[in-house]
């Protein structure tokens, strides 16, 4: 009997555990696309994609992009958090976004760093604040994107 009840408590907490971690991916904003380490044709269109932290709210989440050159060996995050925007927009309602042609174009052989922050009702959302992680992609083949000469 013991050992049942003991067998019970340990499948209570893998389920609990199981359930935790599930409920922080939940609240995880995921960068979908373009792949983080990926490498992009500056030819085709530049679309970003994510994944919001999951919603039980009427509230509709808004978004904000931000992009920024990597310079020298720094880190995603590090050129995220403290280079200027190469490109951002705010008051993004969906969690796909095409990279417009009137902005200013991302440099071939350039790598750049991209993350999400997340809102509803005015309120960061998820985890970190609302931020996602960094993801990075670099450049292939002329300029990518926005209008030529745009800078």
């Amino acid at each position: 009997m013991k050992q049942n009840f003991t067998l019970f408590l340990i499948v209570i907490s893998l389920a609990a555990c199981k359930k935790s971690n599930n409920e922080a991916k939940a609240l995880k904003i995921s960068l979908l696309s373009p792949l983080n380490s990926s490498t992009i044709s500056a030819e085709s269109a530049l679309e970003f994609s994510w994944r919001a932290p999951v919603s039980t709210s009427s509230e509709r989440d808004i978004y904000k992009i931000k992009i920024v050159e990597i310079t020298g060996d720094q880190s995603p995050e590090d050129a995220l958090r403290g280079n200027k925007p190469h490109f951002e927009k705010d008051s993004l309602k969906e969690s796909i976004y095409t990279y417009p042609n009137s902005a200013a174009r991302l440099k071939s052989g350039s790598k750049y760093s991209w993350g999400i922050t997340a809102r509803r009702d005015g309120k960061p959302i998820g985890e970190n604040s609302g931020t996602s992680e960094a993801s990075k992609f670099t450049v292939s083949g002329g300029s990518a994107g926005g209008a030529t000469g745009a800078r």
